[in-house]
């Protein structure tokens, strides 16, 4: 286990590394290649490796990743080695297929983990290239992919898991599925604190059938319901600024009615406000004067930071 003073050793000859000491990087580099595994378990030890996998050659990248054979879950799990993984991936662009392979049999323990599940998003976000679609995906990372989606429906109401999902939509892998999936209980998922975050990706970023295929499984009283819910106002906020949404102006109407009810609620209060700047509803004659607070994220509408979004937010490197 690596001691404080050896954490503060590897943290100083990495930083003196990074700012271009020539002999600070061979040190690097002669510890990295010695005991590349051992190292990335340690707070210290990890900011070494991760210099080494950024300054390297892709030959010596390739050499240095062979440490990493047959650990890979340790690693995606564990606080300092997952983000060697991570580096693993940035330098590599695309993933290597020992990554995707010995992650596949465990990618649903993966999604649902707050460090692993950091793994899975770098590699939906390497498998993205202009104009590509799910069928280009390398075949190691589509099975990995598909052995996740088998969990879908758990995973968007996983406090984890649901980043995952919502990646795979932002970057446009396996929508029409993860659509499929979302229909099936539309409200439900809508009024659930994680998987409303995946609903407001996939109305935001989905297109043709597929958005078609959850927004037309809400009728205009559901829609109404959840204005003022606390995590489906924000649902509907995605669903209303979607101009490809065929009842947006039917459901307009619909919110427009209803807006003195919604603004009894600290949640539905900032959907009026938006749904005003858009246009799409009018101020209310009868309250002119009516002083709206500024609009909440959904994070904060909602609760303080989770440590899902927490973990999202840390840099690549740990502190």
């Amino acid at each position: 286990e690596e001691t404080p003073e050896e954490t503060l050793r590897l943290k100083k000859l990495s930083k003196e590394a990074d700012d271009g000491d020539p002999e600070a990087y061979e040190q690097c580099k002669r510890e990295a290649f010695a005991k590349a595994y051992t190292l990335s378990l340690g707070k210290g030890g990890c900011y070494c490796v991760q210099t080494v996998l950024e300054k390297s050659t892709t030959s010596e990248q390739a050499k240095l990743s062979k440490h990493f054979h047959g650990r890979v879950r340790q690693l995606s799990q564990h606080p300092h080695g997952n983000y060697v993984i991570q580096k693993i991936l940035e330098c590599c662009g695309t993933t290597p297929r020992f990554i995707s392979q010995e992650l596949e049999p465990f990618a649903v323990q993966t999604a649902r983990h707050r460090c692993g599940c950091r793994i899975l998003i770098k590699i939906i976000r390497n498998a993205v290239t202009d104009g590509d679609d799910a069928s280009k995906v390398d075949t190691d990372a589509r099975v990995m992919l598909q052995s996740v989606l088998k969990s879908c429906a758990d995973l968007c109401k996983h406090s984890f898991g649901h980043h995952v999902i919502s990646s795979m939509i932002e970057h446009d892998k396996f929508c029409g599925e993860i659509a499929q999936v979302l229909a099936t209980e539309t409200l439900a998922f809508a009024e659930n604190r994680n998987a409303s975050y995946v609903l407001e990706a996939a109305l935001k970023y989905l297109t043709g059938p597929d958005f078609d295929t959850i927004a037309n499984n809400l009728n205009c009283e559901e829609v109404v319901k959840l204005a003022g819910h606390q995590f489906g106002s924000f649902v509907v906020k995605a669903l209303m600024k979607n101009r490809a949404f065929k009842g947006r102006l039917q459901v307009a109407e619909r919110l427009d009615t209803n807006q003195a009810a919604l603004m009894q609620s600290k949640f539905g209060i900032n959907l009026v406000k938006e749904l005003r700047a858009d246009g799409l509803i009018k101020a209310l004659p009868d309250v002119p004067g009516m002083d709206l607070p500024p609009t909440a994220s959904h994070a904060s509408a909602a609760a303080p930071l989770s440590e899902a979004e927490r973990c999202l937010e840390l840099a690549g490197r740990p502190s």
